[in-house]
């Protein structure tokens, strides 16, 4: 499961997105559809696990209708008060990743590989699953603010948190 895979997405705009260009980033992929009622109940606890994560520079957010219908899904979106990244398939998506069950959600590590598969609904709120992607990105984070301090560089805000909140389990 850990092979680079480049899956390709449309964003608002009908640009495309390729997982192969988001490389040093977590990439966070949940393919699902506005008639799917498991797709429908994970959504509340997806919200939440993306407003709290969806500052981080690291981490991209895709949500990906398999319908490929955008103008439905944003409009499903702005019903419900979701604040999620809405996206569609811009080509196939491997079977050995996407079997055809909604949802599906699939992390990719920053060197692309994916280290993680869920299918049917979860609630990312309670499961550790969702904590696995915070501490992926954490990790990145961490990383980059740890070459800046040995760089004697600068550091945003949120990399003086969380160097800070790690520097007595790392050094």
């Amino acid at each position: 499961m850990a092979d680079p895979v480049n899956i390709a997405f449309i964003d608002s705009s009908g640009n495309v997105l390729n997982t192969n260009s988001l490389k040093g980033k977590v990439i966070f992929v949940n393919l699902w559809a506005t008639w799917c009622p498991p797709c429908i109940a994970e959504m509340p606890n997806l919200n939440a696990f993306y407003k709290r994560y969806k500052n981080y520079p690291n981490a991209v957010f895709i949500l990906a209708d398999v319908d490929n219908n955008y103008t439905k899904a944003k409009a499903f979106m702005k019903k419900h008060q979701y604040i999620l990244p809405v996206y569609t398939l811009a080509g196939n998506i491997p079977e050995n990743i996407m079997d055809g069950t909604i949802p599906t959600t699939l992390i990719f590590n920053k060197k692309g590989e994916l280290v993680f598969k869920h299918t049917n609904a979860a609630n990312f709120r309670e499961l550790a699953d969702a904590e696995r992607i915070g501490m992926l990105v954490q990790k990145t984070v961490i990383e980059e603010s740890k070459k800046a301090y040995n760089a004697n560089k600068p550091m945003p805000q949120y990399q003086i948190h969380a160097f800070y909140l790690v520097h007595e389990k790392l050094f």
